[in-house]
């Protein structure tokens, strides 16, 4: 009986504990997050305001199939919106998407070497992003507002290329380098949505007290080097024959498409790419602001979010 006493006990002590720590840190997290916030907002703002844009611009892709670097050369109309999150102060966060086109072809390179390769890609571009962006100016409601900007993006590509018929097929599924066969285990997958980190400066212009207009140049660092699906070494021709068949041969090596050259499919291992260097591209882009709402006591709504069954708080 005793026994029973002393583990019943033990356990409405724990019970207690474990109500105690959880109503605590359950508290302290919603106290942490709203201090920060009301810190930082009072800090650096006294209202903040919600724009809605739309824009248009250039894009260009920038790898082994482009014979330049930053160059208007192939570059490709693209299409945008977004929500632009704009304080007081100097810190603004902008959330868009972007729809675009990049494109490569060797027939474009000045080298000999690369032009007879003779690879040609597209691909349809779908990009969503949340940026950050710093301002530099006295304030927001400067006439003109220079700013540097980061984040993080994700993007969706699947690239195509035209046969010498002109008929259009997708690359990925080709494996033209060997991806995904048994026989090459370390090369990696074609994925489709990808991550990236843009980079770019701009300048903000005050049109009038609803409307702003920006221009931005971004630069997109991925993480891959297959956004043109060329990287790394032609595979065994046989090999992809039969796992791929004719077509996927035919696209993997295009050099015997060309006049007095080799009609032959090239040695197991022949590099077709440079696995060492990664894709990226970029961007100039104009987008139209129009505002859709300003607060003056931003630190509010997070009190509201945060709110608990006390509400409001007292310290």
């Amino acid at each position: 009986m005793l026994m029973n006493r002393t583990v019943f006990k033990c356990i409405r002590f724990l019970q207690l504990e474990w109500d105690f720590r959880q109503s605590f840190y359950t508290s302290a997290w919603r106290k942490a997050i709203w201090i920060l916030g009301m810190s930082w907002l009072s800090s650096t703002a006294i209202s903040q305001s919600l724009w809605y844009g739309i824009g248009t611009g250039g894009v260009n892709y920038q790898g082994e199939l482009r014979g330049s670097n930053l160059t208007d050369k192939g570059s490709r109309l693209m299409l945008g919106t977004g929500l632009l999150l704009t304080t007081d102060g100097r810190f603004d966060l902008h959330l868009q998407y972007w729809h675009g086109m990049l494109s490569g072809s060797d027939a474009e390179n000045p080298k000999y070497l690369t032009r007879r390769r003779n690879l040609h890609f597209e691909t349809m571009l779908d990009e969503t992003s949340l940026l950050a962006r710093l301002r530099f100016g006295r304030t927001s409601t400067s006439p003109v507002s220079p700013f540097l900007t980061a984040g993080l993006a994700a993007f969706r590509i699947d690239p195509y290329t035209y046969d010498e018929q002109g008929k259009k097929w997708m690359l990925y599924p080709l494996s033209t380098e060997g991806q995904g066969l048994m026989n090459y285990p370390e090369i990696p997958q074609n994925r489709k949505i990808l991550l990236a980190i843009p980079l770019g400066v701009g300048i903000e212009l005050k049109l009038s007290r609803c409307i702003r207009a920006d221009l931005t140049f971004l630069l997109r660092k991925t993480f891959t080097d297959r956004v043109d699906d060329v990287s790394g070494a032609y595979p065994d021709q046989n090999l992809l024959l039969s796992a791929k068949g004719f077509k996927a041969v035919d696209l993997s090596y295009r050099t015997d498409e060309l006049p007095y050259e080799s009609p032959y499919f090239p040695m197991e291992g022949t590099l077709r790419g440079n696995p060492s260097s990664k894709d990226a591209y970029y961007s100039l882009n104009f987008m139209l602001r129009y505002s859709i709402g300003t607060w003056s006591k931003p630190y509010e709504r997070i009190r509201y979010i945060f709110r608990d069954d006390d509400w409001p708080y007292r310290f």
